[in-house]
């Protein structure tokens, strides 16, 4: 990856540019978007800018519009201290030109093209309604929690509430409430990826309850055979660990108790205690003390028995919950949008999924494409490291011409918001998908000091899997802009 030179670097085809903290990143957005307007000809409502919230649109749009008011200073001679990269790419271009473009453009800087993707995704969806196939008088929800919540209470109360005791209990112990069933699901409902829940085979599940009850039928023959032996064992074998979590007295009374009930129980085992799992041949082993007369202990058949069950019954009570997460997943996800076009209601995830669906049309899809990429003759986005693939697929179809200016500006290093969508993987995608020639690093840091910077460099480059994925994710060392006064020492023991 080569350092960029914000100066010289071409202003077409797609460009992936890794900014690390400090490194001059909005200083950098600015220069490029007074680039596009002396050097492509652009105007300012032609220059596509992105961000992620709308307290950085309008810091953006202030800094171009600062910018352009430098430039114009520059040219006029008034500026005392000129910008050299500055002073570089207005003395290459033709003095009266660049005066007419800027203030031309800061006449019309209300007009820039600035907004948060969800902002873009609006306007789009408003001015483009029937290439987009939406209805236009749709009212903008701030947020669909309380929608959400809703919808889970309502499976909550149909889905749960008819099932038998012991059931229900589990789905108690498992969630407590709709609102942690909800939480659950956020993420897979945000992120629109069914494939984040396992798929499960209803015949499968059939057959595995069915061994698990056959397996339970045997654990209460051998029960009511053995009990009485196996009572005197657990409470007396010298070989049993006696800690407070294993074969303790009252351990032992609550796995007594537990047994007594499961041996004459005619009723599905949804809740047992987990005590219950000291009676397989594993745990058993795990908790036999290491003396020698301890050594030649051999297994019993029962704990045999017992493990085989309890194995059968974890695998079975494990598909049980993806089966149920399944059943939300699918009520909440059609249910939010048979609700919300009940009610002429549109999310700002809908922004993006209704944009992203009217670009992959098969009739209006390229239309519409072609005439946001004339529209938009080039794309900024910053802070894309928090993109998701929702996102990127909708300005890589903006940008398919391999041409159109598409510039990413952001820092994997600083990908932070998983929470509400990011997704790192699609950064690392967009790197792949990058030439190795247009992808570039800023290697000057102007905000850290000296010492700090060499700390940080030094830390990093000493721990080249740091951020995992080492091959997408790679560590550049930046240079501070003042001369490093001492060394720093640090010893490899503090790296590991």
């Amino acid at each position: 990856m080569q350092v960029l030179d914000p100066l010289t670097m071409p202003l077409d085809g797609r460009r992936l540019i890794e900014a690390s903290a400090g490194t001059g990143k909005t200083w950098t957005l600015t220069f490029l978007f007074l680039r596009l307007l002396l050097q492509a000809g652009l105007a300012v409502e032609q220059i596509l800018v992105l961000t992620f919230t709308k307290a950085a649109t309008a810091e953006l749009r202030e800094r171009i519009r600062l910018r352009i008011l430098e430039a114009l200073s520059q040219l006029s001679g008034q500026t005392e201290s000129p910008d050299p990269l500055l002073a570089a790419l207005l003395q290459s271009l033709p003095k009266e030109k660049s005066t007419l473009l800027l203030k031309t453009a800061l006449a019309s800087i209300d007009e820039a093209s600035v907004y948060t993707i969800h902002g873009f995704c609006q306007r789009i969806l408003k001015e483009h309604a029937f290439e987009a196939g939406c209805v236009f008088d749709l009212e903008l929800l701030e947020t669909e929690d309380a929608l959400h919540m809703q919808i889970m209470a309502d499976f909550w109360r149909n889905r749960f509430y008819p099932l038998e005791y012991g059931e229900s209990a589990l789905v108690a112990a498992t969630w407590e409430s709709p609102t942690r069933l909800l939480n659950m699901l956020r993420r897979a409902l945000r992120a629109q990826i069914e494939a984040q829940l396992p798929h499960l085979n209803a015949a499968d599940m059939a057959k595995d309850r069915d061994k698990m009850l056959k397996a339970l039928h045997r654990v209460q023959q051998a029960w009511a055979k053995d009990g009485a032996q196996l009572t005197e064992l657990l409470m007396n074998d010298h070989c049993l660990s006696r800690s407070q979590k294993n074969y303790s007295p009252a351990q032992v009374a609550i796995i007594l108790e537990a047994m007594d009930e499961l041996s004459t129980s005619a009723h599905f085992p949804w809740m047992l205690a987990d005590q219950l799992e000291l009676l397989t041949e594993t745990a058993i082993r795990d908790r036999l003390l290491k003396k020698k007369a301890c050594t030649e202990w051999g297994p019993r058949s029962f704990f045999h028995t017992f493990e085989e069950f309890w194995q059968l019954r974890v695998k079975f009570i494990g598909q049980w919950k993806i089966g149920i997460l399944q059943e939300a997943y699918t009520v909440l996800k059609q249910e939010r949008q048979q609700r919300k076009a009940r009610q002429r209601l549109l999310s700002y995830d809908d922004l993006l999924t209704r944009l992203d669906a009217a670009l992959q049309h098969k009739e209006r899809g390229q239309t519409l494409a072609r005439t946001l990429a004339e529209r938009f003759k080039a794309v900024l986005i910053d802070e894309f490291q928090d993109t998701d693939p929702v996102q990127y697929r909708i300005f890589s179809q903006i940008c398919a011409q391999a041409s159109h200016p598409f510039f990413m500006v952001g820092d994997p290093k600083q990908a932070i918001y998983s929470f509400r969508g990011g997704d790192i993987f699609t950064y690392m995608q967009a790197r792949r998908q990058t030439p190795a020639p247009r992808q570039y690093t800023m290697g000057v840091n102007y905000r850290s000091t000296p010492a700090m910077v060499a700390a940080v460099n030094m830390l990093f480059e000493n721990n080249p899997h740091a951020f995992v994925y080492s091959a997408d994710i790679p560590f550049f060392p930046v240079q501070p802009t003042r001369t490093i006064l001492g060394q720093i020492r640090v010893e490899p023991t503090s790296l590991s």
